[in-house]
């Protein structure tokens, strides 16, 4: 499969191009390899099926035209009797196919989702920064689905019609030649008008799909918007939104309906149709001498069966062809190359221990739009460094290319010496620890939630790390104590606890560099200062870095960055730069913290 995606990236090309039906296809079926036997036996039963359902009309001719003339009671049973046994593999063989079926469908439908999430964690950060979550999801909504159904339902059913119509196409001409005509006038009646109203109907199904998943979206925004909804007095507005997105769902599916029965009845004309010639025809071929009737009836058995199979393989077709939309959007998705990449060999560090520095490093998010330029910073192991500056300045941007979220665009950063382009990736994020300004909180209960800094930490270790982040107190006020559950995002507690939470996190993770994104800006001063007492048994003996708002928490730290233009304009201890009375003193006295 990884040799797979890997064959297409090499073709991948950034724009709107799109890659051709059939490169997708073989992608989307490229999921059903690891398990091939079970294909080929699938296909192997719908052989079977074929030539059971076949073996019926032949029988049944024979019977006519040998048995019944004769009035021979003892072969009539036999026959009879022999006519059981097709029908006894037909039943067999279909349930063995649906068994085998569903297994290999759902293990390549699993395969599939699991390659998808793999592929998000191997984008990254900078994807989600460039993409919005809506987009993503509708991956798993709509885009996985799509090609389940392939699997599930169009590639079984496809090949299962193709066999049974290939078999039965060569029966038939075998019977009567020139009664098999028929299927002419009837294929093309079909093809006036029969395509057409097919990819209708897929269309109008594919556009209610997204018209209900749209409705489903807006009652979910609704539902979640409800208190703002209230306090700005803005329901009606809300009611009408809704109403005007259910109508175009309920439009979307009434044309869907109508293009439904449109190809319903035309297939059932193409039908009718086939079946009148066939009887007209077949008089005249009986009454000349050209067929018998054993060979008239065993003939409109199988014809009604091959025009109906022949019209669903055509349905079937085109669906797909729709579906196959949505699974180019996913193929695309997969081969797009992730922004940052592990090193082929990368390198392990025998111990971390947490010296940093940058050197020469210029980035962008957009190009010719420059946020650093040429910066460089030296921090030492243990070293306890804020960065601070006006907005815009670099500051989130170093904190995220400390930990890879994203790659400079030139220089480099070193971790103990070793460019971290080098490092594996489990290293380095697993010597690193984020406390940002907005904590997220896993719908469990707290404890649960601390022990996802360290999944294989005791209960004792988990409960040493609240005490040191001082939130064992409050923890032990709740209810249920540890065992609470938070709800979701944490919504149960106040920003302090969570922010006190997710320190613990980071204790019982034990990284040796820490980066705080600004972890108290939006707490009020009793909760701020809770999370600085926290903070300090965090950062000890840690190398830390510090973005900071409030410059009152970061008096004591080591040194102080002041950033401007993407560069380090004046670095010293907060002494050293009041002292001198520029930028950083500036700062200061506008926020009144001196």
């Amino acid at each position: 499969m990884q040799a797979g995606i890997t064959k297409a990236r090499s073709s991948y090309s950034e724009g709107n191009k799109s890659a051709s039906f059939f490169t997708v296809y073989r992608w989307c079926l490229a999921y059903l390899k690891p398990y091939y036997g079970q294909v080929i036996l699938f296909l192997c039963l719908g052989l079977i099926q074929a030539f059971a359902q076949i073996a019926f009309p032949k029988g049944i001719q024979f019977l006519i035209d040998d048995i019944l003339p004769h009035k021979d009671i003892r072969r009539f049973a036999w026959v009879i009797g022999g006519l059981t046994l097709p029908v006894l593999f037909l039943i067999i063989a279909n349930a063995l196919q649906q068994s085998i079926g569903v297994r290999f469908q759902e293990k390549a439908a699993f395969d599939m989702q699991l390659s998808v999430f793999r592929k998000m964690r191997e984008l990254g950060f900078s994807y989600y920064e460039k993409h919005p979550v809506g987009e993503t999801l509708s991956l798993f909504q709509s885009e996985i689905p799509a090609i389940q159904e392939i699997h599930r339902r169009y590639f079984p059913s496809i090949i299962r019609v193709s066999i049974l119509l290939i078999i039965s196409l060569f029966f038939l001409i075998s019977i009567s030649p020139k009664l098999s005509l028929i299927f002419i006038p009837s294929f093309l009646v079909y093809m006036v008008g029969g395509p057409y109203f097919e990819k209708k109907s897929a269309l109008s199904g594919e556009l209610t799909s997204n018209r209900f998943r749209e409705l489903n979206r807006k009652q979910y925004d609704s539902l979640s918007a409800l208190l703002e909804l209230r306090t700005l007095g803005r329901e009606s507005w809300d009611l009408k939104r809704l109403i005007q997105s259910a109508k175009a769902a309920s439009n979307a599916l009434f044309l869907h309906f109508i293009h439904i029965n449109l190809r319903g009845g035309l297939r059932r004309i193409a039908v009718y149709l086939g079946g009148t010639l066939l009887f007209i025809y077949g008089f005249y071929l009986i009454r000349e001498g050209q067929l018998s009737l054993g060979e008239f009836v065993g003939f409109t058995l199988l014809f009604f069966r091959v025009i109906f199979d022949l019209t669903i393989l055509l349905t079937n077709l085109t669906e797909q062809k729709v579906l196959m939309i949505r699974a180019q959007n996913l193929y695309r998705f997969m081969i797009s190359p992730p922004d940052v990449q592990e090193a082929v060999n990368p390198v392990r560090l025998a111990q971390v221990k947490g010296q940093l520095e940058f050197d020469g490093v210029d980035f962008c998010y957009l190009a010719g739009t420059p946020l650093l330029q040429g910066f460089e910073l030296n921090i030492h192991a243990g070293e306890k460094i804020a960065l601070v500056g006006t907005s815009g300045g670099g500051k989130s941007t170093i904190a995220k290319l400390i930990g890879r979220f994203y790659d400079p665009n030139g220089g480099e950063i070193r971790l103990d010496g070793v460019p971290i382009r080098n490092l594996s990736l489990e290293q380095l994020r697993q010597s690193v620890g984020y406390v940002f300004q907005e904590t997220y909180l896993f719908g469990m209960n707290i404890r649960d939630n601390i022990r996802f800094g360290n999944p294989t930490s005791t209960d004792e270790e988990i409960e040493a790390a609240a005490k040191a982040a001082y939130a064992h107190d409050f923890i032990m006020e709740l209810p249920n104590g540890y065992e609470t559950q938070v709800g979701e995002r944490g919504t149960k507690l106040s920003g302090g606890q969570k922010q006190r939470i997710a320190i613990a996190r980071m204790l019982i993770k034990n990284p040796v560099i820490v980066v705080l994104d600004e972890a108290t800006s939006a707490l009020d001063s009793v909760s701020e200062t809770e999370v600085i007492r926290a903070l300090r048994e965090l950062t000890a003996g840690r190398t830390t870095i510090a973005i900071a708002h409030r410059l009152s928490t970061i008096v004591d730290y080591d040194r102080i960055v002041y950033m401007e233009d993407g560069q380090a304009t004046e670095i010293g201890t907060y002494t050293e730069l009041m002292a001198k009375r520029d930028r950083f003193y500036a700062l200061v006295e506008g926020r009144g913290e001196e």
